[in-house]
């Protein structure tokens, strides 16, 4: 694919030590473990948890005996996209809405939900009272084509959540969540090639950080 048939964007927020992480996760640490002025060659060490800034998670994550990342394929994590705008839809994506979008959804492999939440990234607020799918609405789309689903907030849950349900019936039916986006509103509303691979991590990982990009043909954009 040439630079000039397509256009690519970076949907992932940086890693680097100090930056949000979800309330009690463990926080990122960069260590500078050898430098090219000392030893001949640079290296750090990285402590990061499996659900540092962007990331998917897998079935694993929730539920007890379920798949994890390196059981689901590749193919699951790349596929033809859309962004659904649901800025005006806080604090909760109702059932109508989603199913008003259905007509597309059955056209792709993953739907991208862009809230808005983003600018709350590095605020105290970013962690608390986020848009999130309404149950009613998640099962539209647990009853969907799709493989995965994205979105620019940090969880599908609220953060005080014991039992996850929006988590349990989308993981439950086998659908990929790729949380904590960024960029979404740099990107057509279709014609979107999404990917987001994850590490290659052992036995039973619940999740991992990827970095997801969007690959878009150039004069098929639709920003409508």
């Amino acid at each position: 694919m040439g630079d000039r048939e397509h256009r690519y964007v970076d949907l992932s927020h940086p890693i680097y030590e100090g930056m949000p992480v979800y309330p009690s996760d463990p926080n990122v640490q960069i260590r500078q473990e050898a430098t090219i002025d000392a030893d001949g060659y640079a290296l750090r060490s990285i402590r990061i948890s499996s659900h540092a800034g962007t990331h998917v998670d897998a079935p694993a994550h929730i539920l007890r005996g379920a798949a994890g990342i390196e059981a689901i394929p590749l193919d699951r994590f790349i596929g033809k996209a859309a962004v659904i705008d649901c800025r005006d839809r806080h604090p909760l994506i109702d059932r109508d809405f989603v199913q008003n979008a259905e007509p597309l959804i059955r056209t792709l492999n993953i739907l991208l939900l862009q809230t808005g939440w983003e600018r709350q990234w590095g605020s105290a607020d970013y962690f608390q009272g986020y848009p999130m799918l309404q149950p009613e609405a998640a099962m539209v789309l647990a009853q969907s084509r799709i493989s995965a689903v994205g979105i620019d907030a940090p969880s599908f849950d609220a953060a005080d959540s014991e039992d996850y349900p929006i988590h349990r019936l989308l993981l439950g039916a086998g659908k990929i969540l790729i949380e904590n986006l960024t960029g979404l509103v740099h990107l057509p509303r279709t014609g979107i090639w999404f990917s987001a691979f994850p590490l290659s991590l052992g036995h039973g990982a619940d999740a991992s950080p990827v970095r997801a990009v969007a690959c878009i043909e150039n004069g098929k954009e639709d920003f409508s």
